[in-house]
């Protein structure tokens, strides 16, 4: 036999073993997806619980202990140090609100300064595909969707 065919024959043989064994192999080390989302939701609903009972997340004391310790905090500097950083994250959450307001509003004037200017030389079905793919809102709205579809639901 032609060492080319030789070679050819390999290829594929290696190949076809590659293609079979991932096809038998595929979720034996990973979870499905299926069974990765019941226990995401199952998580996510545990912590919904725990925070509708005033209870923090588990993580939450083993995370504030640890920032005691590397702080060196004595037992009178814990309380006002956690109640002075709620206080900042709470602070920095109100900026950053204020921050996406603000910045929407711009985006929303140039896209209307834009409309503006092309409107001039568009029709109305044009100017209505325009609002439907570039307008901010309609942007936002079709992310949403676009991840929904991306996460099966």
């Amino acid at each position: 036999m032609n060492p080319k065919i030789k070679v050819i024959l390999t290829f594929l043989t290696l190949f076809a073993l590659g293609f079979a064994s991932g096809y038998l192999f595929k979720g034996a080390f990973y979870p499905s997806s299926e069974k990765a989302a019941s226990e995401y939701q199952e998580t996510n609903r545990s912590f919904r619980d725990m925070q509708r009972q005033g209870r923090p997340e588990p993580d939450f004391d083993r995370a504030r202990a640890n920032l005691s310790r590397w702080m060196r905090l004595n037992d009178d500097q814990q309380e006002a140090f956690f109640e002075a950083l709620s206080q900042f994250r709470s602070d920095v959450r109100g900026i950053s609100a204020e921050s996406r307001e603000s910045e929407q509003e711009r985006i929303l004037t140039e896209y209307h300064e834009f409309r503006y200017t092309v409107e001039k030389f568009l029709n109305e079905e044009q100017l209505h595909r325009l609002d439907s793919r570039l307008h901010p809102d309609s942007v936002r709205t079709n992310r949403q969707e676009a991840f929904r579809r991306s996460r099966g639901q």
